[in-house]
């Protein structure tokens, strides 16, 4: 794949992870140290689920993705398990 092809799919796929796409904010169910299942990846070797570490506001947490490290994630990104 030429260098100017994975700059535009790192774009495309960077942009549509930073996005927020769907979640229903369900009460009580996300808390931390809870695993919740990711819908896009942050990179094709990172794990399909995250850990919640911390609320950083009412729609984004801090999170660790195993073989990835920290991501802040949208409620949006990620649902329960």
């Amino acid at each position: 794949m030429a260098i100017t092809q994975q700059k535009q799919l790192h774009s495309k796929t960077q942009s549509y992870w930073e996005t927020c796409q769907y979640i229903s904010l369900n009460s009580g169910v996300l808390k931390s140290g809870n695993w919740v299942s990711l819908f896009v990846l942050p990179s094709e070797y990172a794990y399909d689920q995250a850990l919640l570490l911390c609320e950083k506001d009412e729609q984004k947490w801090i999170t660790w993705i195993p073989d990835h490290g920290e991501a802040e994630l949208c409620l949006r990104q990620f649902c329960p398990l």
